[in-house]
Order: C-alpha cells, then structure tokens, then sequence
C-alpha cells in the first residue's frame, strides 16, 4: 500500500463540556462491503473515482489487511489520546499505537480575542499513517495538520467559524444518537470542510472564468433541497464565456461571495478555473492528456459528436493555434457554434491547454547574453514554479467584454503635461535599472511622447509574470492597443508563451 496515502483523518475538541471526536473517516465498524455499500447514501458532492485520481483516498483501501485497520479505535478512546494538555498545544503530536502512527498539531484558543462565548479552548486535526512510513511523509502530514491548525485559528479569531461548525457537528452527532434503536444508525455522516476558498481568492483573478464539468442541468438537480440560492443562481448563469466579475454581475452576487462559491465547486470537482473562451485564445494539446485511453474518449466524443473524431479535433492542436485561425468563413454558424462545444469538450476532458503570451523586458545588448546563458529560461521556470454546459452563441465571444468595466487607468497623458518630469516618476517607479532606461529612451526617438509613457507605464508588467489577458484586464486595454505598443518596442522586448500560472498553481492544490 503507497504510505504517501493517510489512512485516517480525526477532528477532537476540548473544552469545558470536555472532550469530543466531532470527525472521523473512515466513520465506523467494518461491515460486509456490499452491505456497507447499500445503506451509505453517496454524497451528491462525492467526486467519482475511476482510478485516476491520485489525490482520491479510497475507503475500501483503508481496511485492505489488518495491519492498517482502524477499528479498534473507538471515539472515546481517540478523544482521550488526542485531546492533550494545554502545555503541549502548539508542538508537534506524534503517537504510535501497534500498526498506525498519528500526527497532528494541537491548537490551544484562549489566547484568541474577540471570540464568540464558546467553552471549546483547543482542537486538534490528526492524520493517520502507516507505522513504516518515512520520516519526509511524517513531516509533510504534519506541516499539513500545522497549516489546518493556522487557517482554522484565523478563521476562528475573525469570524468564530470553528465554534459554529462545531455547533453544527454536535447537533448532527445529537439528532442521530437520538434515533430509536434500529433506524440505521451507522450510516455514514458526510461533512465536507472547504479550505480552498482563501487560496482560491488569492490565487484566482476576476478576469478568470469557471468551466463547469457537468451539465448545468444535471448539476442543478443534484443540489440538495436547502441549497444556497445564490449558489443555484451562479450555477444558471455560468458560461465559458464569462469571467467572474460578469458572473458575479448577472447572478447579483458580490465578486467575493462568487470566489467562495467558485471554490465549493472546485472542492466538489464539479467545475474547473479557465480564462473565458474568445477568439484569442490560444491552446494546444495538454502534456497530461491522457491519450491511450482514446479508446474511451473516442467513444464518449462521439456520443456527443456523430462523425466526428476527437484524434482528428486533437491533430488541429498539434501545434499552439488560436480558435479565430481554426474558423472557416465558409463554415455554418452551426458548424461554428459545434466547433466551440467541441473545444468545451476538449477542456472538461483536460485534453487541451491555454497558453498565455508574457513579455520580458530586455535591453539589446543583454539579449544575446541571456539567450546564450539560459537566463531567460530560468527566469521562465522560476515564476512557473513560484506561483505554483450552457447555452452559447454561435461564434466566440469578442475579448473587449471581458475588460474591466470600472477601474480604467488607460487614460491619455496630455501633450501639455512635462514629458521629461513624468518620465523621470515613470522610470523610478518601474525600478528600471540604467541599461533598461537607457535602452527604452534610445527607442522613444521612433515613437511619439504617448507611446513612450504608456510603454514605460506598462514596464512593470514585462518581467515575465503577467501575460497579456492580464494586462488587458488591470489596465483596461484593448489587446489590439497593446500589441499595436508591442510592436513599437520590439526591439527591446521578448515574447514566450506558457501556461496561466495562477491556473497551474490553483488547479494543483485542488
């Protein structure tokens, strides 16, 4: 069994009520697997596994042989053994018990300020691993248990979220120990606990868009009866073709409650973070993309697509290619608006991947240098690694929709305006180093005073971290202006295309 996987995970609270395991999963007594199948009622959120998913923990897996069993384990004894002394709160828990080793980290609270009355003072999130497992596996649990504890904390401290869940957990524990004897009892009690929103509001931008990976339709009506209205709300707007803000705009949502919306469903594997589909774009096949199961998508394409071939669709993007060079004048606007659920299609199955264009600043005489040395591709992987279906038209829609709609600084500098004073603040502000300037004010003879502003207004942008779309969006520009700019400074600029890394990072941490 792969000791990377944990085979257990334990929520225990202690407080004045004393102490409590308010979680646990796996949740129960073993029982005959059938059985045990029949009476647990599958969480409609429940991200089907087909074997895949290396991030998926499998409960069959959790009891394969008696050296990984958890059973002998009953709540009150796991509150006892977690439920720690205050001195020992904030260090490091590590309990090694026949087969199983447990690590946490202990969380103590009365030190919290501005704290709804609660009696819990300390909780404890506890992972279960192997006994063997190595000492690397053991630290990163362990810096993961740590990471639960400060996120829970701070939520804890800024809006008494621990205190309410635990609330919740306790009278869902209450309701069913109340049951009369013989009602199923031992069915299992699904909690999901979602910490990806404040990651995914770091991460995450407005000019982002969410793919859903299911029909909206379908989606909708697997939705529990007190589901969020505002939930079922952006789930009925949601299009490729939108970003969040215009998501947030036509569902009547505030753009912060849609990222933790946005979030559940990406918790819930039910959606994915794009950037909206418009004719720019730009994709080619994903390097992940798992072709030799084509036998599947094969078939599964062409259910959705008779006469067609997803190898065929798939050749198209051999090479990095823009939807607008895929269109044919000549096509039927159905023949067009089939060709864009087909990319739909090809970005639900993570067949296809968007690459983003990022500028480098870089002065003539650097250029060759930095080229021979590798600096630039360094420079690449390292800002890589460091940020770590509905109703749609017949044609893409156009890319100035997606600008945005309220803090415009495009605006024009005045031909009266003190050109070498303003110039001066640009350049301090850029942090341009001498060679930079120097290069920029050399090529400012072939251009007018309003590019040269705008290009040094825009400088800060061209160290390989913000790719056009980006751009676009946080100065309010219309891609045709700032290719037009571009072009005029080309001298003195490089051009790669690569991956969204916001998307990289949020898509691996999910």
């Amino acid at each position: 069994m792969d000791e990377t996987n944990p085979i257990g995970l334990f929520l225990v609270t202690s407080g004045s009520k004393g102490d409590r395991l308010l979680f646990r999963y796996p949740f129960g007594i073993e029982v005959d697997k059938d059985i045990h199948d029949k009476k647990i009622k599958k969480s409609p959120y429940a991200i089907l596994n087909d074997n895949k998913d290396d991030l998926h923990i499998l409960q069959e897996e959790f009891c394969e042989t008696d050296e990984c069993s958890l059973t002998g384990f009953d709540d009150k004894l796991l509150s006892t053994l977690f439920a720690v002394k205050p001195e020992l709160c904030g260090e490091k828990f590590e309990l090694k018990i026949e087969n199983v080793r447990f690590i946490g980290h202990p969380t103590h609270l009365s030190h919290i300020s501005n704290r709804e009355k609660t009696t819990i003072t300390m909780f404890h999130v506890v992972f279960a691993l192997h006994a063997d497992a190595s000492y690397s596996i053991v630290d990163c649990y362990h810096d993961l248990s740590h990471l639960f504890a400060v996120a829970i904390g701070s939520e804890e401290s800024r809006c008494n979220y621990l205190t309410h869940q635990v609330k919740l957990m306790q009278s869902a524990h209450d309701e069913i120990a109340s049951l009369p004897e013989g009602k199923d009892c031992e069915q299992y009690l699904w909690l999901s606990y979602v910490t990806s929103s404040m990651m995914l509001t770091t991460v995450s931008k407005p000019y982002h868009g969410v793919l859903l990976l299911t029909d909206a339709g379908e989606l909708l009506s697997s939705l529990p009866e007190d589901s969020s209205p505002a939930l079922i709300r952006l789930i009925s707007v949601t299009s490729p073709l939108k970003n969040l803000q215009q998501l947030a705009a036509d569902a009547d949502i505030i753009l912060s409650h849609v990222f933790q919306l946005v979030s559940h469903l990406l918790f819930w594997g039910k959606a994915t973070i794009i950037y909206p589909l418009c004719d720019s774009n730009v994709y080619v096949i994903s390097p992940y993309a798992p072709i030799h199961l084509y036998t599947s998508l094969e078939a599964k394409f062409s259910e959705q697509f008779p006469n067609m071939s997803v190898l065929s669709v798939l050749s198209q993007f051999s090479l990095p290619i823009s939807l607008s060079e895929l269109d044919n004048p000549m096509n039927s606007s159905y023949q067009q608006a089939q060709r864009v659920q087909m990319v739909i299609w090809l970005l639900q199955h993570r067949l296809l991947t968007q690459l983003h264009t990022y500028v480098y600043l870089i002065p003539p005489e650097r250029a060759s240098s930095s080229v021979q040395n590798g600096e630039l591709i360094e420079d690449t992987s390292r800002t890589i690694k460091t940020l770590e279906s509905s109703d749609l038209s017949s044609s893409y829609q156009s890319e100035e929709s997606l600008l945005s709609p309220s803090h415009s600084k495009a605006s024009s500098i005045s031909d009266e305006e003190d050109l070498s004073l303003r110039e001066q603040d640009s350049i301090r502000k850029a942090n341009l180093t001498p060679s930079e300037r120097d290069s920029i004010l050399r090529d400012a003879s072939h251009n007018n005073k309003d590019d040269l502003k705008n290009f040094i207004r825009f400088c800060p942008y061209f160290r390989g971290r913000h790719h056009l779309e980006e751009i676009m969006y946080c100065e309010n520009i219309r891609r045709s202006h700032l290719l037009s700019l571009l072009d005029k400074f080309r001298n003195i600029l490089i051009t790669c295309q690569f991956e969204d890394t916001a998307v990289v990072a949020l898509n691996k941490r999910l």
